[in-house]
């Protein structure tokens, strides 16, 4: 019997019954072909032949089998202007050259006559089989050190160097109870779960129970798949600094993230004992059964599954409430403190706000202090105290649990709320807008082999791609193959009959490389792409075809151009109208000095081993992969950040801001995140009233509107970069002064903490102090945005870093960093330090941002000879001034501000160098903390007392689903192919209702009786 392998199970058919109800799954359900062509490919299926009147699967059968690293064999029945037989006599050839056994007499029939080939010359070359690895084999999972002890959501700790990782997943080893907890229709892990699982990791590499956890953050919500045959996989990395420290994380796969994971929570564990603040005596005002408050967030669309409605009774009074919780069954007993009863303790918090009926739905996104001080038993006592800071944007809360006999269990204090809405995954429109993101290839390079069979046809369309073309087939030559080089105007048919030249080889494959047509000489560039495609398919050679062009897509920081771009439209056309030619799009870095032509041939001997897609920027291979789109952030009332009279950060507030069009060389920015900078904090104080009345010098943000002249950048993208008056809802600046953001480095907050950092450091020790290798610099609050930056940067230039910070956990992360000695920032005692350090000479740069006695010092810290960079803003000194001090020195002062309006050109390219320098992993982002526009006083403090390492960002507050209606701009195009059908014409009346007026419609055929109307309608109406 034969088996069968559905696309609505994604996996083989197990006799259920194909009945109207597995029909109905078929219309309804998500078509599962890529799982069950995965499945065949794991049950060591490898040759596929597909039915049908012309194949039309061949590239989606090839492309599924080569994300697990597999070639296949995909043929066709019968092909479109193919005789029947000679089809498929040509399929079974393949699969008999496949290694399959075809029934040769039911193929022939009875009387054909078998005669033997002629044998072949023996060629003295050795074809040993590999063996394959045994489908299903793991080598963690073999290594891995299971122990029962090990709490489920911990998991199993791996065998790795150096941090302790611990790997777990579901649905394979999950707890039960994890599936009752959905927020806006979604599975997610809570937060309780996350922190309870960061605890329990330092606990076991540490075998201590007396630690806290600090600073524990939600970076982003973890979606928990629920898709049939659908994993999630999550870690915990504990990284052991000291006997008093551990570094903890979370990550969750995520194939579209830079290494395959992102994170999902942070914190930290420290040894100590918990410090019990005195309980607040709580004045009850009203009461209520678990059942009303649970029904109270039903109605907020929050349905708590019966493992999570913990409360029995709940207790309200004035900022604090008491709650009993009580462990249901069904949530089986944890190690620690369930996470069950954690949440619950968290939901009597948001319920207090409201008298017990919770109003709002908040969202715990951090913890200040965890501590578990006795084993929890199944019934508990919460008291909690809840706060709303700045009208409801975020709450504060602090719990206490305690057993039956008053003994407090477990302590949570600091603990951070925001408004759903910033944390909930959408389950609107946003949840179905999917967009192409380029990711680094995990597969290696494909490398050029010594010697080989075959033939190549090298084809050069447009000057430029000429010489690409000769060092290509000089690679290729070079390892054995037969190379043949023609230009664009060379007639296919006769190049690919004419067959003298290969030798007798077989022709292996036809790479056209094209250079940018420009829009003039486009129509005549993808005339000869489109007829080597056609003869190379009339021709039944099997040879693969490949396209070569250069700036054809936007990956990494890349624009795309449209020459290229058509061209890759044309190419994505020829493959799924010519699957058997299995064509390969490789695009070249447009802004590459000097492209490696052995790589491109090492690409081009891959096959379809390779991605059908791919990208080389910046010496990285990119493969396009679909993520959801960045939802659109809402369209509230816009405002701004501004510094009150008293100049104090509770005078701090928000104004009304007007909505004004760019001007030209201009873009509007949505803010989504903006960093902070010091000079933030001394504006609102009210210590520079001379500077320009705006706060906040960079973000990341949406594309909202362009002004005349700008090419470059549309509305949509997301870009990031100097921004002056960002802490605002939106912003307008020079187009020069952004760049894309590639979104496979980071989130849009750690997007927003690079600019103003990296480009003062890169212009400081660059481009004013020449830093170069062998000299020493001197680096002050090195622990801070631009200290970190500018660290990394002078290591990078190989010159010796000496460092200042204000605390011993700073100096010893600074130390780690790489510094090879790091000084107290708080001390004068540190200039003696840079001078026995240096043998009595002294730094060659300093970089400063210190105020008072320590200008003083500093300068005495600086070699004869150095350069003195000064980016502070208060008690500079005069010319004279120093020059009385070291003659012979540069004292520059200097801000990134001011030379980015003089030089606004120099922008851009420092931060594409910026992106490049991350791509590669040169240079790493800072650590960050991330607070709600709302919560900027309380970021301010923080900063002004230096509390705090790397940078802080101000996130800007979204809607889970906007409803705004996209901007047409009136003086663009906009093609709609397909735009003669039905779709396509509901789509062009969509588009010029909300402000299109240029629109292009394409169709395989002229305007039918349909089509017509409807334009004749479009024209009417401009």
């Amino acid at each position: 019997m034969l088996p069968v392998y559905s696309t609505v199970t994604g996996d083989r058919h197990s006799g259920t019954p194909v009945d109207a109800a597995y029909f109905g799954r078929n219309v309804r359900d998500t078509v599962r072909f890529a799982e069950a062509i995965g499945a065949m490919v794991r049950d060591g299926y490898t040759a596929f032949v597909e039915i049908g009147a012309h194949p039309v699967l061949a590239a989606n059968i090839a492309e599924c089998a080569a994300e697990g690293s597999v070639s296949v064999h995909v043929l066709a029945s019968m092909r479109r202007e193919r005789p029947q037989r000679e089809a498929m006599l040509q399929a079974c050839a393949g699969l008999y050259a496949a290694g399959r056994a075809p029934d040769w007499v039911a193929v022939q029939g009875a009387h054909a006559q078998v005669l033997d080939l002629p044998a072949y010359p023996w060629q003295h070359e050795r074809f040993w089989l590999k063996r394959r690895r045994s489908p299903g084999a793991d080598a963690w999972s073999a290594a891995a050190t299971a122990s029962a002890s090990t709490p489920a959501l911990l998991g199993t700790r791996l065998p790795v160097a150096g941090s302790a990782v611990f790997q777990a997943a579901r649905p394979d080893a999950a707890p039960s109870w994890l599936a009752d907890h959905r927020l806006g229709g979604r599975l997610l892990m809570p937060a309780m779960g996350m922190l309870e699982v960061l605890r329990q990791a330092a606990v076991k590499v540490t075998d201590r129970d007396d630690l806290v956890v600090e600073d524990f953050v939600v970076h982003r919500p973890m979606a928990l798949d629920e898709t049939d045959g659908a994993t999630t996989v999550w870690q915990v990395v504990a990284a052991v600094r000291d006997e008093q420290r551990i570094e903890l994380s979370m990550h969750c796969r995520d194939p579209g993230a830079p290494q395959g994971w992102q994170v999902v929570a942070s914190a930290r564990a420290v040894s100590g004992v918990a410090k019990l603040s005195p309980a607040r005596r709580l004045v009850v005002q009203s009461e209520l059964e678990g059942d009303a408050v649970y029904a109270a967030f039903d109605g907020l669309g929050v349905a708590f599954g019966s493992a999570f409605r913990t409360i029995e009774r709940l207790s309200v009074g004035s900022g604090g409430a008491s709650a009993t919780l009580r462990l249901l069954p069904g949530a089986a007993a944890e190690a620690g403190c369930h996470p069950v009863l954690l949440d619950g303790a968290l939901q009597a918090c948001v319920a207090a706000l409201d008298g017990g009926r919770p109003a709002a739905v908040y969202l715990p996104v951090g913890v200040g202090r965890y501590a578990l001080l006795l084993p929890a038993p199944e019934r508990l006592h919460a008291e909690v105290t809840v706060e709303r800071i700045a009208d409801g944007a975020s709450v504060a809360a602090s719990v206490r649990l305690l057993d039956d006999g008053g003994r407090c269990v477990a302590m949570l204090d600091d603990v951070r709320f925001a408004p759903a809405p910033s944390g909930i995954p959408s389950t609107s429109a946003d949840e179905w807008l999917h967009e192409t993101s380029w990711v680094p290839d995990e597969t290696a390079p494909a490398a050029l082999a010594a010697a080989g069979d075959g033939a190549w046809v090298v084809v050069a369309i447009g000057a430029a791609a000429q010489r690409l073309a000769q060092d290509t087939m000089r690679e290729l030559g070079s390892s054995g193959r037969i190379c043949r080089q023609l230009g664009a105007d060379a007639p296919a048919h006769a190049a690919l009959a004419d067959a003298n030249w290969r030798e007798g080889r077989r022709l292996a494959g036809v790479a056209l490389m094209v250079s940018d047509p420009g829009t003039d000489e486009l129509l005549g560039w993808t005339a000869p792409v489109l007829a080597w495609a056609q003869a190379l398919a009339r021709s039944a050679s099997g040879a693969s075809l490949h396209l070569v062009t250069i700036g054809a897509q936007g990956a990494g920081a890349a624009v795309p151009r449209p020459g290229p771009a058509a061209i890759w439209g044309l190419g994505s056309a020829i493959a799924a109208e010519h699957p058997e030619l299995a064509l390969r799009m490789i695009d070249l870095d447009p802004d590459a000095s000097d492209v490696d032509a052995r790589q491109i041939a090492g690409e081009l001997l891959r096959g379809q081993g390779g991605a059908a897609r791919l990208a080389w920027r910046a010496g990285l291979r990119l493969v396009p992969r679909l993520r959801r789109r960045l939802p659109l952030p809402a369209s509230a009332p816009l405002r701004k950040l501004v510094a009150g009279r008293a100049g104090t950060l509770e005078e701090l507030g928000w104004q009304p801001l007007a909505l004004t069009p760019p001007a030209a060389g201009e873009v509007r920015l949505r803010v989504l995140a903006a960093g902070l900078n010091f000079r933030d904090v001394l504006m609102a104080l009210g210590m520079i009233p001379d500077q320009l009345g705006f706060m906040g010098a960079e973000c990341a943000g949406v594309v909202e509107a362009v002004g005349e002249g700008v090419n470059d950048l549309s509305p949509g993208d997301t870009v990031f970069g100097l921004a002056p008056g960002s802490l605002a809802s939106v912003v307008n600046v020079p187009a020069g002064f952004v760049a894309r953001w590639p979104d496979r480095l980071g989130t849009i907050e750690t997007a927003a903490s690079l600019p103003a950092a990296f480009l003062t450091a890169m212009l400081g020790l660059h481009d004013i102090a020449g830093l170069r290798a062998g000299q020493t610099v001197l680096i002050h609050a090195a622990a801070g945005g631009v200290g970190w930056a500018a660290m990394q940067l002078a290591l990078r230039a190989g010159a010796t870093v000496l460092a200042t910070a204000g605390s011993p956990e700073k100096r010893e992360m600074l130390r780690a960093l790489g510094a090879a000695q790091v000084f107290d920032s708080r001390s004068l005692a540190f200039a003696e330090g840079v001078r026995a350090a240096t043998g009595g000479r002294g730094a060659d740069v300093v970089l400063n941002s210190l105020a008072g006695d320590f200008i003083a010092a500093s300068v005495e810290a600086l070699a004869a000879d150095g350069c003195f960079l000064e980016l502070g803003k208060r008690e500079l000194w005069s010319a004279e001034r120093f020059r009385a001090a070291k003659p012979s020195a540069r004292y520059e002062i200097y801000d990134l501000g001011s030379i980015a309006r003089a030089e606004p050109g120099r922008v851009r390219p420092m931060l594409n160098a910026l992106i490049g320098a991350l791509e590669v992993g040169q240079l790493t982002p800072p650590p960050l903390r991330v607070f709600g526009f709302d919560e900027a006083a309380q970021a301010m403090r923080l900063m002004a007392q230096a509390r705090h390492v790397g940078k802080l960002v101000l996130r800007a507050p979204r809607a889970a689903d906007t409803q705004a209606r996209p901007a047409m701009r009136a003086d663009a195009s906009y093609l709609v192919t397909g735009g003669l059908g039905a779709l396509g014409l509901h789509a062009a009346r969509w588009l010029a209702g909300l402000g299109a007026r240029h629109l292009v419609l394409t169709g395989r055929h002229p305007p039918g009786n349909e089509a017509r109307p409807v334009i004749e309608d479009l024209t009417r109406k401009g």
